[in-house]
């Protein structure tokens, strides 16, 4: 199982993909289209809980991730 840890860091880079190109055409006539930011900022911020909780640190200690908001 992947761990939010895990999660969390995948999100981060799925907000930076999000933020550079929403939705483009793909090879073969087909358009692609990333999750909204909206849903991963939600996500992000269940996972940065769940992480805090897990490591019975507080949210300073996460501060080092840095907010991709």
């Amino acid at each position: 199982m992947t761990s939010a840890s895990d999660l969390l860091a995948a999100t981060d880079a799925a907000i930076l993909k999000t933020l550079t190109a929403q939705e483009y055409d793909a090879p073969g006539g087909r358009r692609k289209q990333m999750a909204k930011l909206s849903e991963l900022k939600q996500f992000r911020r269940e996972l940065v809980d769940e992480v805090a909780n897990a490591s019975g640190g507080s949210m300073c200690s996460l501060l080092s991730l840095g907010d991709a908001t």
